[in-house]
């Protein structure tokens, strides 16, 4: 079988590639950082699966995987993310992926997807299509009922410009206690648990449209 790992980390490109041919030694497996490199690889009609990680940046993932299922003959592919993303998830769904597998489940997760793919059964993650379908409709509908308070959202920009409490506080005119207290209702309103999800969350959603 050829494998072709998409991917901007060494590591977890070999620790992905060491798994598959531990339970697949025939495996041949070839490396490409980005979707630059994918683009000027020319022997991609012998590969029979490719390997998307999607913590490169996301709109390049978007375009391995149209690039790659767009082809008329282009191999099956694996996307691999640590969060589940919701523009890719329906790209995931709208292209037809082979398999989406969210990184925080065990590793030994991908015997399944590769058993399903020698077999030629498609799933994502560990849910039906159908089940991922209803989970992207209701993460929708929960951002388009979030109201986030004039504030609210001027506190938002200046945390995903890296600004700290205290200089929110000091911009803004207002204690660093009640920065503390906004930062508390912006991480429960959008379900996110600290800060750095906070920010993936506004961006990847397009929050910062609406200040």
């Amino acid at each position: 079988m050829q494998l072709l790992i998409v991917s901007n980390l060494p590591l977890w490109s070999d620790l992905v590639s060491n798994y598959v041919k531990d339970r697949y030694p025939d495996t041949r497996t070839s490396y490409l950082a980005d979707f630059q490199a994918l683009e000027e690889f020319n022997d991609l009609s012998s590969i029979d699966l490719v390997f998307v990680d999607i913590d490169m940046q996301d709109q390049e993932s978007s375009e391995v995987i149209r690039y790659i299922l767009n082809l008329e003959q282009g191999p099956e592919v694996f996307v691999f993310s640590s969060l589940k993303n919701v523009e890719l998830l329906k790209d995931s769904l709208k292209y037809r992926v082979h398999t989406y597998i969210v990184k925080d489940h065990e590793l030994s997760f991908l015997d399944t997807a590769m058993d399903d793919f020698l077999k030629g059964n498609k799933t994502i993650g560990r849910k039906s299509r159908k089940e991922i379908k209803q989970w992207v409709s209701k993460h929708e509908s929960m951002i388009s009922t979030i109201s986030l308070s004039k504030r609210e959202r001027e506190i938002l920009r200046m945390i995903c410009e890296e600004k700290t409490s205290t200089e929110i506080s000091q911009d803004l005119f207002i204690s660093e206690h009640t920065v503390l207290t906004h930062r508390k209702n912006l991480l429960k309103k959008v379900g996110c648990k600290n800060t750095v999800g906070l920010v993936h969350y506004a961006y990847q959603n397009d929050i910062l449209s609406l200040t």
